[in-house]
């Protein structure tokens, strides 16, 4: 009796496990199910791999300039996507979408990515537009007319022992943590990609005049009327000289 009590313990554990089994896939199944629908459709986008997390304290951030994903729209794989939470990762010049809730952030990879679109900012992915010679990673686009005038982000995790480069993270140094020795440092680059198809790095206000040869000394006296009151930086005064040249 008491073996057959064995035998009948043990079919009862099989068909325990394969009951709980059975249950534990279709909790599987439901997750995703649920996943699908809260992604609305954009489950593709969800694909990529995992987000890089910066498991360090830190001043400044890693983003292009809010840590906050703002919806936006994004050119993928040759369709167009909106109303996605996005933001870009400086550091690393990737392109992150915020999951449904319990997921974390995937990497739209960038091979597939030709523009996309974060609250008002457009950025663009240069080698999808100009072929694999191109400067890589995402640039942001402050003026788009004929010409388009650029810049690009990027930041770099240095030392800061002391707490004297809190004024080039970026960003608002207010909260600037004390005792804190690492920081993310800011950097801007600027470029033209001119009518015709050419980058042009930019680093002095001088050469955005120098593209329009036979209107660059117009456009130096137009600027030099514009900011009598003051001196534009290199990103306001490229958005105004490209505006008053091309609308002219």
């Amino acid at each position: 009796m008491h073996k057959d009590m064995v035998i009948m313990y043990k079919k009862l554990c099989l068909v325990a496990a394969a009951i709980l089994g059975f249950l534990a896939a279709a909790s599987a199944q439901d997750d995703y199910a649920v996943y699908i629908q809260e992604s609305g459709g954009l489950s593709l986008l969800y694909r990529g791999r995992q987000a890089f997390m910066y498991d360090i304290v830190f001043n400044g951030t890693y983003w292009w300039s809010t840590p906050e994903f703002r919806p936006g729209a994004v050119q993928y794989n040759g369709k167009s996507y909106r109303n996605v939470p996005l933001n870009i990762d400086a550091v690393r010049q990737e392109l992150v979408i915020q999951a449904p809730a319990g997921v974390n952030g995937k990497v739209l990879d960038i091979s597939y990515v030709d523009s996309c679109r974060i609250g008002s900012e457009k950025y663009i992915n240069l080698q999808a537009l100009l072929g694999p010679d191109a400067p890589g990673g995402y640039w942001q686009v402050l003026y788009d007319g004929q010409a388009k005038f650029l810049k690009q982000v990027t930041k770099k995790l240095e030392s800061d022992l002391d707490g004297s480069r809190r004024a080039l993270t970026g960003t608002d140094f207010s909260e600037y943590k004390d005792k804190v020795s690492t920081v993310f440092i800011y950097k801007a680059a600027y470029a033209c990609l001119t009518e015709d198809g050419r980058f042009v790095p930019v680093r002095r206000k001088q050469q955005i005049a120098n593209l329009y040869k036979s209107r660059k000394r117009e456009g130096r006296h137009y600027m030099n009327r514009l900011q009598a009151n003051g001196t534009f930086n290199l990103e306001t005064y490229g958005k105004e000289l490209l505006k008053y040249l091309e609308t002219k």
